[in-house]
């Protein structure tokens, strides 16, 4: 929760949180052990840390690969909300908010990524 309220416009040095987030996401990667909102804020922070510095494009395509990461992460959400389902609406609304996380941290990524 906390690296998800951390404005993009802080001026923090790139070694304070590079490795440490990086390290966070390849981890999740290969284990899956984060939840939702930890794995989405990780994303958010990086995308938005990276994105001042030029070097979005690089680490985010090519190391992390982010696109593929949002896909299957949002493959795997739709796969689990049952959309006619009556019972269970808050489970449903809650996913239904998790993908529109992931969408909007795809439009974010979008909009700064040059490639």
């Amino acid at each position: 929760m906390a690296l998800s309220r951390i404005c993009p416009s802080e001026i923090i040095r790139k070694e304070l949180y590079f490795y440490e987030i990086k390290e966070i996401i390849l981890y999740h990667q290969k284990h899956i052990n984060l939840t939702q909102l930890a794995y989405q804020s990780a994303w958010k922070f990086l995308i938005g840390m990276l994105r001042k510095d030029g070097s979005l494009e690089e680490v985010i395509v090519n190391e992390l690969h982010f696109v593929r990461e949002a896909k299957r992460e949002l493959e795997e959400l739709s796969k689990s909300v049952d959309w006619k389902k009556k019972g269970k609406e808050r489970r449903k609304a809650n996913q239904v908010a998790t993908i529109g996380r992931w969408i909007d941290l795809l439009k974010y990524y979008f909009d700064f990524c040059i490639l």
